[in-house]
């Protein structure tokens, strides 16, 4: 990555990178994916991880049980892997896929009603 001067900001050095989503970005390198901020420095990279961060919030896949779960910004689980589907926060609601039945669930993971 470069800035609008031409400064190198972030040495090439991954396979991949997605775009920047809540200042950061999934980048994969050698089977990992983890999250590279603007800056110099980069959270690591965890395996089944790299979705785009949204409202503070990335869905995560676990190595283990396959279950998706929520991490927040530095790399936190605020929701643990229980999910077969989770998808992006989208005004402080995710849809989430568990046991065949989809529905939504806050950012605590409480089970809400979109309509009220």
């Amino acid at each position: 990555f470069i800035d609008i001067d031409g400064n190198v900001i972030i040495e090439p050095q991954y396979l991949s990178v997605f775009d920047f989503s809540d200042g950061l970005a999934a980048a994969y390198s050698k089977g990992k994916c983890g999250y590279i901020k603007l800056k110099k420095d980069s959270y690591p990279l965890y395996p089944n991880s790299g979705s785009s961060f949204s409202e503070g919030l990335v869905d995560f896949t676990d190595k283990t049980t396959r279950k998706r779960g929520y991490m927040d910004r530095k790399v936190n689980v605020v929701i643990e892997p229980k999910f077969d589907l989770a998808y992006k926060c989208t005004f402080g609601l995710m849809l989430v896929k568990e046991n065949d039945v989809y529905y939504y669930i806050d950012r605590n993971g409480n089970r809400v009603d979109p309509n009220l």
